[in-house]
């Protein structure tokens, strides 16, 4: 779903109603839409320009890698991230995990970062 409305976003055919325009994707365990015309919507809008985060667990049964590797490829290469984990269709929330989501975060939105994503757990 997220991505679909960020190709929508990018393609000027829309927002979020009341909200501001997404800036950046934190995408856990993620795959592409199954509907016909969000697929044909991200196959139009190109690769998505936002940052994106792709977190994926080797033990999800949920998603296969190939499904996460697909969503993962609909974002522009330059601002991709990826996180891989050994657990399950889960979101980690050990503190190394997380201060890596908010280095992220801090990085997408302009401010510093680059130094919190050293700790690994």
């Amino acid at each position: 779903m997220a991505a679909g409305l960020l190709a929508a976003q990018q393609a000027g055919r829309g927002e979020v109603a009341g909200t501001a325009p997404l800036r950046f994707a934190l995408l856990f365990s993620g795959h592409l839409p199954a509907a016909p015309g969000l697929r044909a919507l991200l196959a139009d809008a190109g690769p998505l320009r936002v940052p994106s985060l792709h977190c994926h667990g080797a033990g999800d049964r949920q998603l296969s890698a190939a499904q996460h590797a697909e969503l993962e490829a609909a974002f522009g290469a330059g601002g991709r991230e990826r996180i891989a984990h050994a657990h399950g269709h889960l979101i980690p929330s050990q503190r190394g995990q997380v201060r890596r989501y908010a280095a992220f975060v801090r990085r997408a939105c302009g401010g510093a970062g680059a130094g919190d994503e050293t700790e690994h757990e």
